[in-house]
């Protein structure tokens, strides 16, 4: 049996007895399935459709795309069928959901806390051939992550231009087994209710702050360390307090007595 090549210029010849033959003009045939380029590109995107995702807190819906994935250059890509479950393959949420877009989304869901689901797409040419693909995993997470202990202490740094009074926070404890702690944040102030400022400190455990820059601190007031965690599903901890630290940068007097009895 005759084995056709992957790829080939072809015409077609028909004959006409009694007339001329008629050839038409070249064409390319192909006999490969479209092509997937990587399983990165199919990719779970958050609510506003931008950020791509591992974890996510809503259990009604899911937004799934896959612009980069697939590419035909014979052919081209004629159609999509998108299913989404559990595992590799799987179909237990949604089944051969069939689509010409590169992106989808699915609502009136009710995904379960903990699982991994993956999607998986099937792309089909305009003759017929097909290549699959699945995901890497999404997790659904709705618990915030646990809360842990803070400490704060005044400390005393000597340079030659004069002493440096700095806040020295670090806290551990927290933790998410889910989806993970994504960054932490920290505030200065006399109370939770009273914070005005928050600053994002990435995934350290641990901060320096100069007294002269916590914005409104007066010497002699009681301030605390306030720091709460995210996860990478967006949930947010409740805030940890320190201990109170005493803004207290004169030292003790000593009282000279005059007269003894």
């Amino acid at each position: 049996m005759r084995q056709w090549p992957r790829r080939r210029r072809v015409r077609i010849f028909l004959r006409r007895p009694g007339r001329s033959h008629w050839s038409s003009s070249p064409f390319s045939i192909s006999l490969k399935s479209t092509g997937a380029l990587a399983s990165s590109s199919i990719k779970f995107l958050d609510a506003n459709l931008h950020d791509d995702i591992y974890f996510t807190s809503q259990i009604e819906e899911v937004h799934i795309s896959w612009e980069d994935a697939f590419a035909d250059y014979q052919s081209n890509i004629s159609h999509y069928f998108v299913s989404f479950g559990l595992g590799m393959d799987g179909n237990e949420v949604k089944d051969s959901i069939r689509t010409e877009d590169t992106s989808i989304s699915f609502t009136d869901l009710a995904l379960v806390p903990g699982l991994l689901y993956h999607a998986t797409i099937h792309a089909y040419n305009n003759v017929g051939m097909v290549t699959r693909m699945a995901s890497r995993g999404l997790i659904v997470d709705l618990l915030p992550p646990m809360v842990g202990e803070v400490s704060a202490k005044l400390i005393q740094r000597q340079f030659m231009e004069g002493d440096r009074y700095e806040l020295e926070v670090s806290w551990n404890g927290f933790d998410d087994p889910d989806s993970s702690i994504d960054y932490y944040e920290i505030a200065i102030g006399k109370t939770e209710g009273e914070i005005t400022e928050i600053t994002n400190v990435g995934f350290h455990t641990s901060v320096t702050i100069g007294v002269d820059e916590i914005e409104g601190a007066m010497m002699g007031e009681t301030l605390f360390a306030f720091v709460r965690a995210t996860d990478a599903a967006g949930m947010v901890s409740n805030m940890a307090s320190s201990n109170a630290v005493i803004l207290d940068i004169s030292p003790p007097r000593g009282i000279e007595c005059s007269a003894f009895d």
